[in-house]
């Protein structure tokens, strides 16, 4: 088939017509999906998130981060000529968007659930992180290149715990969401 000039190559392959005005809004994973992990996007991917917003389309990032201005301030970061329309952090637990006031918190997780889970995962060869608030007080079984990385890039506080982290004696006081274990 050759490219007449009518429609995109997507749709000659296809045959699908007008799906573009169908679109109300794009949610994008971000660290490695949008952009590479703490980047800029590419230019192009730039361009065509503005165009897709300027047509009315709303957009919003995807995440497993818990939701904080580290998150909202990508927009700007980015160079978007407009502010995020939602955002999902904690891959679902946290949810926002510009009509509604503060993040909604799912399906968290008990102190009492937390403390097993550190239990559980303390004696493994991995390091144990508990976002107690977001990136400002995150708690950790070890201090590792990785999360090195992530301290660098998302500003973190960072506190050493021990497995009783769950029982609200050591920080983690109220109910959180998932308790993330690196490699």
């Amino acid at each position: 088939m050759l490219y007449d000039g009518t429609k995109s190559a997507f749709q000659q392959l296809t045959g699908v017509v007008g799906m573009i005005d169908k679109i109300t809004a794009v949610v994008a994973d971000i660290d490695g999906t949008i952009n590479l992990k703490g980047s800029k996007l590419m230019p192009e991917t730039l361009a065509a998130i503005n165009r897709l917003h300027e047509r009315g389309i709303l957009f919003g990032t995807a995440s497993g981060r818990p939701l904080d201005h580290r998150t909202f301030d990508k927009a700007h970061d980015w160079g978007l000529n407009f502010e995020f329309d939602m955002a999902i952090g904690m891959n679902g637990g946290d949810l926002w968007d510009k009509d509604h006031e503060g993040i909604e918190h799912i399906m968290l997780l008990s102190r009492d659930f937390i403390g097993e889970i550190c239990e559980f995962m303390w004696p493994l060869d991995c390091n144990v992180i508990v976002y107690a608030d977001a990136y400002d007080r995150v708690l950790v079984k070890r201090y590792d290149e990785k999360l090195e990385s992530s301290v660098i890039r998302n500003k973190s506080h960072v506190e050493y715990v021990t497995p009783e982290v769950g029982d609200g004696s050591r920080g983690h006081r109220q109910d959180r969401g998932p308790v993330r274990p690196v490699n």
